[in-house]
């Protein structure tokens, strides 16, 4: 049986949280990434090494996440996904390869929230990209009164 790698990468944001995972293959990782952290902190933490992340496994494409997680609604985890769909949204309408590849963004709920507050928008950026939300779930995935959940995103 191949190696298998699992690594839990915490990003400094300051006042919120970013966690990207790497899992799979060694030689070609793949990647989640749990929250955002504040706007500010986009551009400071998680905008750079995403970068990095790209120049070093995927330098002639886009950086695939196979999911972004928004764990809640708080500006200090959705704020920094706003601002990654943001500037997904700005490289497609400058005709400019991306960044990342989002496969799949999972929210905490599924309804639209309130069009003044942070996931009504990032919900409407997503949709307008086309980011699949919450695929394959068509129920709300929610933590379980007792007792643990575990999720295997392994492809074999």
């Amino acid at each position: 049986m191949l190696p298998r790698l699992f690594a839990i990468e915490v990003l400094s944001v300051g006042f919120g949280e970013s966690i990207i995972l790497h899992y799979g293959d060694p030689d070609k990782p793949k990647f989640v990434l749990i929250d955002g952290g504040r706007p500010p902190t986009f551009k400071k933490s998680l905008a750079p090494r995403l970068s990095e992340l790209r120049a070093t496994w995927f330098p002639k494409e886009s950086l695939p996440l196979e999911y972004v997680i928004v764990s809640s609604q708080l500006f200090t985890r959705i704020g920094g996904i706003r601002e990654l769909l943001e500037s997904l949204q700005d490289s497609r309408s400058s005709d400019t390869q991306p960044q990342v590849q989002i496969k799949n963004l999972w929210f905490e709920s599924f309804g639209p929230g309130h069009a003044r507050n942070g996931r009504a928008h990032t919900r409407l950026i997503a949709e307008e990209i086309g980011i699949p939300l919450n695929e394959p779930f068509v129920n709300v995935v929610t933590r379980p009164t007792y007792g643990s959940v575990s999720l295997d995103l392994a492809t074999e």
